[in-house]
């Protein structure tokens, strides 16, 4: 696959203790690799510029994904084998890069977020996610499986809206009451799915 445009989309996986880093921890230390790289890096204006780029929709602290798009912009077209090439090396070990996209392929609004619950409570999950009024939160539809690893949920979102994921755990949550509830995993879906 050759780059013709001058943006790139980084699928990577926050994995690990990475968990536990906020949404904008993350941020600086993709940024910082950015930077250490080397490569013809688009820059913002003003007096501390940093590599332009976009970021993904935040998860709460604490969840894993497996695939996070962050969109950086470059003053040239890069060859994806250079750039894997030149970041690789440079990533920490619970940020490794999925894959590498031509152009900017953010999520659209409507993607689906498939989540892995785990708990302690076993069965009263399944009941207090089939209880929290999933409008609120931007979700249209909710499909549950219960497997080995714990609940997985499926969220469709409303048309055009994005679902709050950290919204709806925190309801989640509070029908539980206090207790180990965690999503541990976020799967990214494609609209198709």
């Amino acid at each position: 696959m050759a780059v013709t445009s001058t943006s790139v989309t980084l699928v990577i996986a926050k994995l690990g203790t990475y968990r536990y880093l906020g949404h904008r921890d993350i941020a600086r230390a993709i940024a910082r690799v950015l930077r250490r790289s080397r490569l013809p890096l688009r820059f913002t204006a003003g007096f501390h510029p940093i590599p332009k780029m976009i970021l993904p929709e935040p998860l709460p602290v604490g969840v894993e994904s497996e695939a996070e798009r962050w969109v950086i912009f470059f003053e040239e077209p890069v060859d994806p084998t250079r750039l894997r090439e030149a970041l690789d090396p440079l990533m920490p070990e619970g940020l490794p890069i999925v894959d590498i996209l031509d152009g900017d392929q953010r999520e659209a609004l409507d993607s689906p977020i498939r989540l892995l619950l785990e708990s302690e409570y076993g069965p009263r999950v399944e009941e207090a996610v089939r209880t929290v009024p999933n409008s609120d939160c931007g979700i249209g539809q909710l499909f549950l499986q219960r497997t080995a690893e714990g609940v997985v949920v499926d969220l469709r979102p409303v048309s055009g809206r994005r679902p709050s994921v950290g919204k709806w755990l925190k309801q989640v949550v509070s029908l539980l009451g206090p207790g180990p509830v965690a999503i541990r995993r976020v799967l990214r879906l494609r609209s198709s799915q």
